[in-house]
């Protein structure tokens, strides 16, 4: 089976296994094969993987895509042809060698069984994060390790591992080796070896024992749709550190609407909503790539430009509205107003896809009617639900913040202090609730995309 290898002859070589079907690979989470460096573009190119042949295609990225040092559009890989994506390397080999051939050509990487990727109507549906060469791979906690039984029929004696098994120290790496002693599982990298040649045994650099060949099954990744997953978004803020997320979320929405009152308000507003961008599109973000917690909290940078964005989308979606307003009001023009319903509808339905391509490519220009329309139309009613479910939540928090507020105003001219304390609780809990309500938006639009990413056609 094909495959590729990224950063061929380093430590933090990996290898992807190539099934038939579209593989996008880019530097944005929502791709098949995500390459985390700065030289590769968003959307950098596409492997069209068939029986017959493996053609690579380059969809406008910005440094180009290059075989064996010849810049190219469109072409067949061939074995052992080198591809390069801005500064990043990779290998290209039609099939893996042998669990006792080392691989031809890259030094430093070891053999490694391929990996099978679940497959959707014929489209690559697993994913996997690589991390650029400079950035060591971040080590996430293992899970328990489970019990091994050796394979008694194996002559090698072979160990049968669990479903997927991945190595404890590189758990994007599929393990090969599984020490008698500790029971841990490792890939090639992870394990000392003593002699030469397929003769070279492995053993433990923990124990310092002997290992043995790890048999690993896979289990196919169950399809996942968007009506099967929108009911998990409700819980989806409280997995993990969730809560923790949603209250410093909460005080940070807080500090920044108490900041932007006075002289410098209207400053201060555009900071806040640039956070508010920030928060929901790295929801998006780790939604798309298939992570089911939420994210840590953005950094404060880059607010006015995430705020120029919202605004950009925002004029897009309900520009049309505003200047049939403008008629009808100013101008006392009443056959304007005939149209000013349809065109708030029209807003409506246009800034939660408009949103969402702007979240997902990280560019403004994604906001425009060539992009927006023509993804409504191929995802007609997951859409029509996901922009009710948006109308609803928004109109829900501003009737709740218009309550609020009144209730705040309420509590500061109360003279009982239980009366007091009860109105600001209120407060309180309306702002943990709003800020849910927006990560539960977000989480919708990121599943719109996870699901249907390949109607959508971005």
């Amino acid at each position: 089976m094909a495959r590729l290898i990224v950063s061929p002859g380093t430590a933090q070589a990996r290898q992807v296994v190539l099934k038939e079907g579209v593989i996008r690979i880019g530097r944005g989470p929502a791709n098949d094969v995500t390459i985390e460096d700065g030289s590769v573009s968003g959307s950098h190119c596409q492997l069209i993987v068939s029986n017959e042949a493996v053609l690579i295609r380059d969809v406008g990225s910005t440094n180009g895509t290059c075989v064996n040092g010849t810049p190219v559009v469109e072409t067949n890989l061939q074995p052992g042809q080198s591809i390069q994506l801005g500064t990043v390397q990779l290998l290209f080999e039609p099939d893996p060698p042998s669990a006792s051939e080392g691989l031809p050509g890259t030094p430093g990487l070891p053999s490694v069984p391929p990996t099978p990727l679940s497959s959707q109507g014929g489209r690559t549906a697993a994913r996997l994060r690589i991390a650029h060469e400079t950035e060591p791979p971040a080590v996430p906690e293992p899970a328990p390790e489970p019990v091994l039984v050796p394979d008694q029929d194996s002559s090698a004696a072979a160990v049968h591992g669990p479903a997927n098994a991945h190595c404890k120290y590189h758990p994007r790496s599929i393990a090969r080796w599984v020490c008698t002693r500790c029971q841990k599982t490792y890939c090639d990298l992870c394990v000392t070896i003593r002699g030469s040649g397929a003769d070279g045994q492995k053993y433990c650099r923990n124990c310092m024992i002997a290992c043995s060949p790890l048999h690993v099954t896979f289990e196919p990744v169950k399809e996942r749709t968007f009506f099967s997953e929108l009911p998990r978004a409700v819980v989806y803020p409280f997995r993990g550190a969730g809560v923790l997320m949603l209250i410093g979320a909460m005080i940070v929405f807080a500090a920044l609407d108490f900041m932007s009152r006075g002289i410098i308000g209207l400053l201060m507003r555009a900071v806040a909503l640039g956070y508010v961008f920030a928060f929901a599109q790295n929801i998006i973000h780790t939604t798309a790539s298939g992570d089911d917690k939420m994210p840590t909290l953005p950094a404060m940078e880059g607010l006015f430009s995430n705020f120029f964005r919202l605004a950009v989308t925002a004029l897009m979606a309900f520009g049309p509205a505003l200047v049939v307003a403008y008629f009808t009001i100013a101008q006392e023009e009443s056959a304007a107003g005939i149209a000013l319903i349809p065109a708030v509808v029209f807003g409506c339905l246009y800034f939660p896809m408009g949103f969402l391509a702007v979240a997902i490519k990280d560019n403004v220009m994604a906001c425009n009617p060539l992009v927006v329309v023509p993804s409504i139309v191929r995802v007609p009613l997951e859409y029509i639900v996901t922009a009710v479910l948006l109308a609803g939540v928004f109109f829900l928090r501003w009737k709740g913040d218009t309550l609020s507020g009144q209730l705040g105003h309420k509590a500061l001219m109360t003279s009982s202090m239980s009366e007091m304390f009860l109105l600001f609780g209120f407060r309180m809990f309306w702002a943990f609730f709003s800020v849910y309500l927006l990560t539960v938006t977000m989480r919708v639009l990121g599943l719109l995309y996870l699901t249907k990413r390949d109607r959508l056609g971005w």
